[in-house]
């Protein structure tokens, strides 16, 4: 097989290949990827740092989010003075403070509360992480 695609579309050639030998089609493997989330649901960014190696996340891969699951702790997308960053995020609504930690022991949490909430902006819960092998 010489070309798969032509103008960004499988050619008959490789759709026969797929067919035959029960591949997965792009369109499939993002749905698998975003399975149970409807992936015109999500976005995504690309992981530079090592601030998340603990939980396996580590530079080139890609965070999946979901920009309208935002509730309970957990791994978050999040901007701080518009910088975006990939971190465990716990809400303490008694104490009116959320905090942002690493999966990196040589890094420090980082607290939110009062004024300082300004800075920070919540932007999806992550669903999905892809690296390469």
């Amino acid at each position: 097989m010489e070309s798969v695609t032509e103008n960004g579309k499988f050619t008959q050639e490789t759709s026969d290949f797929i067919k035959k030998y029960g591949c997965l089609s792009w369109d499939e493997i993002l749905k698998s990827l975003a399975y149970p989330h409807n992936p015109d649901d999500l976005k995504a960014v690309k992981i530079k740092g090592d601030s998340m190696i603990d939980e396996h996340i580590k530079t080139g891969d890609i965070a999946i989010f979901h920009p309208k699951k935002i509730e309970g702790n957990g791994i978050y997308v999040v901007s701080v003075d518009k910088k975006l960053f990939v971190k465990r995020v716990e809400f303490d609504p008694s104490n009116q403070q959320i905090t942002i930690t690493s999966a990196n022991p040589d890094c420090q949490p980082r607290i939110f509360s009062g004024a300082e909430l300004v800075n920070l902006k919540i932007e999806g819960r992550v669903v999905a992480t892809y690296h390469e092998v």
